[in-house]
């Protein structure tokens, strides 16, 4: 997908025996729901110019090489979604010499042993990155991952607080 395209997809299963899964170049968009891309020769993912997508229900695993990699200032932003059992780092964001880096958002789990047990029920879970080969998360240079952590679980942390300190 290049040149300043917009394309979404749902309810779909990619792989590619030869290359990416999909690869997207000069500030393009995706919108994907309920996607897998799996078995892909390279990765899943691969983001380059300024690029951005939103990935949300879906499954990037068992992919020869990362399941999303980011490069030259592109964005991605990961909720409901599992990237696992690729040959080598799950999510990656590369940084650029000139310009912003890019950015990965990840919608963290409620609790992760139940996100990671609750394949099949799409509402209980959160993005999940697991078994890699390589590195789960990684940012180089000046790439950023935000990590999105649940309200309701910051508030329990504090209320546990108060309740010692009384």
């Amino acid at each position: 997908i290049s040149g300043n395209r917009t394309v979404r997809l749902a309810n779909v299963s990619l792989r590619n025996k030869t290359g990416t899964g999909i690869c997207l170049t000069y500030q393009s968009q995706l919108i994907a729901n309920n996607v897998i891309i799996h078995s892909c020769c390279l990765s899943a993912l691969h983001l380059t110019g300024g690029s951005e997508v939103s990935i949300t229900n879906s499954q990037l695993f068992k992919n020869g090489r990362n399941g999303l990699c980011l490069r030259e200032g592109s964005k991605c932003y990961l909720q409901n979604t599992f990237v696992e059992k690729n040959q080598s780092d799950g999510v990656v964001a590369h940084g650029s010499n000139e310009g912003e880096g890019s950015v990965i958002h990840i919608q963290l789990p409620e609790i992760f042993s139940d996100a990671w047990n609750e394949k099949v029920n799409n509402n209980a879970r959160k993005a999940v990155v697991r078994e890699n080969k390589g590195r789960g998360i990684f940012a180089s240079k000046n790439a950023h991952i935000v990590l999105h952590y649940p309200l309701s679980k910051l508030i329990k942390v504090k209320r546990s607080k108060y309740e010692k300190e009384r």
